[in-house]
């Protein structure tokens, strides 16, 4: 195979791996910030206050990557379902939310 082949080969090669689908990875601190601002910047009026009351004057954006924080201590595996929600297609967000209740940590 001569040169030039084989450079055409190899970037058909390099093509097809960066083009192949991969899993999708976390979001990581980062995404989870960007997806905060976004939606502290479209919270209704009620929502707004609501999120004010909890939060005090703490950003969702500070906030949003402290369940990655304290989801391998122990006292907080009750959690762990509120962590990954899948919202299927056509499906109302309420009925993916739906979980279990738990009032919080066993002697809580």
């Amino acid at each position: 195979m001569g040169g030039r082949a084989a450079a055409s080969l190899a970037a058909l090669a390099a093509t097809l791996i960066v083009g192949l689908p991969a899993p999708a990875l976390g979001w990581g601190s980062t995404g989870h910030r960007i997806v905060a601002e976004l939606a502290q910047a479209r919270l209704s009026p009620a929502a707004r206050a609501e999120v004010a009351r909890i939060a005090g004057e703490r950003p969702l954006a500070q906030l949003s990557t402290w369940p990655d924080y304290v989801r391998a201590e122990r006292e907080w595996e009750f959690a762990d379902p509120w962590h990954y929600v899948t919202v299927g297609v056509g499906q109302p967000a309420e009925e993916a939310l739906a979980v279990t209740p738990v009032v919080g940590p066993a002697g809580a």
